[in-house]
């Protein structure tokens, strides 16, 4: 997510195509577009691992559906470790199917 100094809102730090001025407006364009299928590609975290389809569909605030703690955790490890790594964490056999899991 992206607000420039001009106070647009965009994906992007430099922008194509235009902004929005608010993040509803972004919003609503971003799930318009993903009812006909793909709105972007997640952006590879390594050089070389793939990028990933993605579609917004239902937005969901992270003020009104309060995550818990595991589920935050999982978030945490996914976000900085690749899932063909996680075996090789020291960690109990339970927690590494854990956060294999589609968490989603």
């Amino acid at each position: 997510m992206n607000y420039d100094e001009e106070g647009w809102f965009s994906f992007y730090p430099h922008p194509e195509h235009e902004g929005y001025s608010s993040l509803v407006g972004l919003i609503d364009h971003c799930m318009s577009h993903s009812e006909s299928g793909v709105f972007c590609y997640s952006r590879a975290r390594v050089p070389g691992s793939p990028s990933f389809p993605v579609r917004l569909t239902k937005p969901v605030s992270r003020f009104t559906q309060v995550r818990s703690l595991q589920y935050l955790c999982r978030f945490v490890i996914r976000q900085y470790t690749r899932v063909d790594h996680i075996q090789a964490l020291p960690l109990p056999t339970r927690i590494k199917g854990y956060l294999e899991e589609g968490h989603y």
